[in-house]
C-alpha cells in the first residue's frame, strides 16, 4: 500500500470516528499502517532475509566476461616507416566451486538468520499488540482517574454548601466549614492534575499510531471474569518454550554464532573449483589479421596454510561470541519462563481482584448511606461523610483499575506463551461499550 493511500485511509477513518469514542480494533489498524517500531522492524526482516540469497549464491556458478582493444606503433632508426598494430582480445571465465566449507557454513549461517528475522518480526509484531493495548487501558485509567476526581470536586462541593448552610442556621460549627473548604480545594487540584495526565496519555497514543485520539470506548459492565485457559501452569510454560518469538530470536543468534567457529576454522582449509575459459584474439600487424582461439579448462586448488595468525585469533573470537551468545539466551530463557509464571499466577488472581473490589464498591455505598444518614441526625461530623465519599470513589477507580489489568494479564500471558495475534484485540474489543 502506497503511502498516500495509507494517509487517505488514515485520514478516512478518523474523520469517521472523530465524533465518537474509537475502539481498539480501529486504534490498533491504524498503529500497523503508521507506528515507525513495527516498520522499522518489517524493512529489518526484509533485509535480513537477504542473507540467504547472497550465501547462496557463493555456491552456485559464476560466469564472466571481458574484452579489450589495444594499439601499438612503434618504428627504428634504420627507416622512417611507423608500423602499427592492432590487438583485440574476448574471453569468457566460468568458475564452479567444488569444495568450500566456508561457504557452506555461511549458507548454513544464513538459515538460522533467515528464521532469526522472521522470529524477531513476530516479536515486534507482538509487541505492538501490547504497546496499542497497555495504552489504551492507560487513557481508560486516566480518564477515570478524571472522573473520580471531578464527581469528587463535585461531592465536596455539594457538602460544603450543606455544611454553609448548617452554620449559617447554628447546627454545625465553622470548623465544620474549614474542613468541607480543605477538601473542596484539594479535589480541584487533583482535577487540574487528571486533566494533565489524561492529555499526555493521549499523546503517548498518538506516537504509536501517528493520528490523534479525542476518545476511547469504555469497556462494558458485562466483561467477564477471565482465567487461564487451560488452566495448567505447565502446559503455559512448554507454550513459552515452544513459541515466544524473543526466546526463538535468541536461539538462532546462538546457532548463528556456533556456525561462525567452523567458518572462521575453515579459512585454514583447502579451496577446489573447477574453472573453464574461452578465449579469442585477433592481431593485425598492418594488413595483415591472425585470429586465435584458446579454451581452458581443469581445476583450480587453493589452501591457505599460514595466515599470520589471524584465522587462529577470528577462531577464539567466535567462539567467545558463542559463549556471549550463549548466556544471553539462558538470560532470556529464564526471563520468559518467569514472566509466564507471573502473567499465569496474575490471570487466576486478576478475576478474585475484579470481584472482591466489586463488592468493594458496594460495601462503601452502604458505608457512605450510613454515614449520610448518621450525618443527618448529628451523630457523624462532616469529615466522615467527607471520608466516606472518598472512599467509595477511590474504591470504584480501583474496581475499574482491576478490570484492566485483569485483560492486560490475559494479554501478557498469550504474548510470553507466543500465541499472542490480531483475533486477540477483536476479542477484547467485543467486551469494549458501543
Amino acid at each position: 500500500m502506497t503511502s498516500s493511500r495509507r494517509l487517505s485511509l488514515l485520514c478516512g477513518l478518523f474523520y469517521s470516528f472523530s465524533a465518537q469514542a474509537v475502539d481498539l480494533q480501529t486504534i490498533y489498524q491504524w498503529a500497523v499502517m503508521q507506528d515507525p517500531t513495527f516498520a522499522a522492524a518489517d524493512a529489518n526482516r526484509l533485509s535480513t532475509r537477504e542473507a540467504y540469497p547472497q550465501a547462496l549464491a557463493n555456491l552456485l556458478p559464476n560466469l564472466s566476461g571481458s574484452a579489450t582493444e589495444e594499439r601499438a606503433t612503434g618504428s627504428n632508426s634504420a627507416s622512417t616507416t611507423t608500423s602499427f598494430a592492432r590487438m583485440k582480445n574476448q574471453s569468457i571465465s566460468l568458475q564452479q566451486p567444488l569444495i568450500n566449507v566456508a561457504h557452506w557454513t555461511k549458507l548454513q549461517q544464513s538459515l538460522h538468520t533467515r528464521t532469526q528475522a522472521e522470529a524477531t518480526f513476530e516479536a515486534a509484531r507482538q509487541d505492538l499488540i501490547m504497546r496499542v493495548a497497555t495504552q489504551y487501558f492507560s487513557i481508560l485509567k486516566a480518564q477515570d482517574a478524571l472522573t473520580f476526581a471531578t464527581s469528587q470536586r463535585k461531592a465536596f462541593m455539594h457538602q460544603l454548601e450543606q455544611t454553609k448552610q448548617r452554620f449559617e442556621v447554628g447546627i454545625v460549627a465553622i470548623t465544620d466549614v474549614y474542613d468541607a473548604q480543605a477538601s473542596l480545594d484539594n479535589s480541584i487540584a487533583l482535577v487540574v492534575s487528571a486533566h494533565n495526565d489524561l492529555a499526555n496519555e493521549y499523546e503517548k497514543m498518538r506516537q504509536i499510531t501517528g493520528s490523534p485520539v479525542e476518545e476511547v470506548a469504555q469497556v462494558s459492565d458485562e466483561l467477564p471474569l477471565l482465567s487461564p485457559d487451560p488452566n495448567d501452569e505447565e502446559a503455559w510454560i512448554d507454550m513459552a518454550e515452544q513459541n515466544n518469538p524473543a526466546l526463538q530470536a535468541s536461539r538462532e543468534i546462538r546457532n548463528i554464532a556456533k556456525s561462525n567457529i567452523w567458518t572462521q576454522r575453515s579459512a585454514h582449509l583447502p579451496t577446489l573449483t573447477a574453472v573453464a575459459q574461452l578465449n579469442h584474439g585477433t592481431t593485425t600487424p598492418g594488413r595483415l589479421s591472425v585470429d586465435g582461439t584458446s579454451k581452458t579448462y581443469g581445476v583450480s586448488a587453493n589452501w591457505n596454510i599460514i595466515s599470520g595468525g589471524s584465522v587462529l585469533s577470528l577462531t577464539r573470537q567466535a567462539r567467545a561470541d558463542y559463549l556471549a551468545a550463549d548466556q544471553n539466551y539462558e538470560a532470556i530463557y529464564r526471563q520468559t519462563i518467569s514472566q509466564t509464571h507471573q502473567a499465569y499466577r496474575g490471570m487466576l488472581t486478576g478475576a478474585q481482584e475484579v470481584r472482591s473490589l466489586k463488592q468493594a464498591v458496594i460495601s462503601n455505598e452502604r458505608a457512605l448511606d450510613a454515614t449520610q444518614a448518621a450525618y443527618d441526625v448529628g451523630t457523624r461530623t462532616i469529615v466522615d461523610v467527607l471520608t466516606a465519599e472518598t472512599n467509595l470513589l477511590q474504591a470504584q477507580k480501583n474496581y475499574a483499575a482491576a478490570r484492566y489489568n485483569m485483560i492486560l494479564q490475559y494479554l501478557t500471558l498469550k504474548q510470553q506463551s507466543g500465541i499472542l495475534s490480531p483475533s486477540d484485540i477483536l476479542e477484547v474489543n467485543q467486551w469494549l461499550a458501543s
